[in-house]
């Protein structure tokens, strides 16, 4: 999905990541890099000896253009997406149960710790441990969440319950007119719910 860095930034930052995995290389078999664009400044870096590199085409990274009519999202979609998708709103939406709610700064932090626990929580009924389970990546999520929101990059959204309690956390990043869906965590008592369409 490439990295995030400062406009005019990318090469010296492609150039960081790759050295900082190479001094790593003793920790890990396997670097698999997925989904980067073409424009990526990862392939552009050198790097380091001692790394072998192999680059394969994969799949596009799906693009959805919003239209500046919200009511107009519907009839964008194909009719059986259309038909799913209202069909998950009205559970959502019966009797109160839910309400969609988009984390503030004062709410930053409790929205961070129900991704943390909500994704490990999805990949534990999985029997895996999913890519937050490492503490040093809590941490680095921790502050990585607060400067980009204190820099109007970051989009939390949340679903919260009757009782109060955060049920899904969707963890997305801004920038350049566009919304990247970044990382997940929802309750798996919701999954046939399909909290992250929604």
């Amino acid at each position: 999905l490439d990295i995030v860095a400062a406009p005019g930034r990318e090469a010296v930052v492609a150039h960081e990541v790759l050295r900082c995995l190479a001094g790593l290389r003793q920790t890990w078999d396997r670097c698999d890099l997925l989904d980067l664009p073409g424009s990526s400044a990862l392939l552009q870096a050198k790097a380091p000896s001692g790394l072998r590199v192999e680059r394969s085409e994969a799949g596009a990274c799906p693009v959805l253009r919003l239209p500046e009519d919200p009511k107009a999202f519907d009839a964008m979609l194909a009719p059986r997406l259309r038909k799913s998708f209202r069909q998950y709103r009205r559970r959502y939406g019966e009797n109160g149960s839910f309400r969609f709610e988009r984390a503030c700064p004062v709410s930053l932090a409790e929205y961070v710790d129900a991704l943390f626990t909500l994704h490990a929580a999805r990949w534990q009924a999985s029997g895996e441990a999913g890519v937050l389970a490492d503490s040093r990546v809590r941490i680095f999520h921790g502050r990585a969440a607060e400067g980009l929101a204190g820099r109007g990059l970051l989009c939390l959204q949340g679903l919260r319950d009757r009782g109060g309690a955060l049920r899904a956390v969707q963890y997305s990043l801004l920038g350049r007119g566009r919304v990247f869906a970044y990382l997940a965590g929802y309750d798996p008592n919701l999954q046939g719910f399909s909290p992250g369409t929604v």
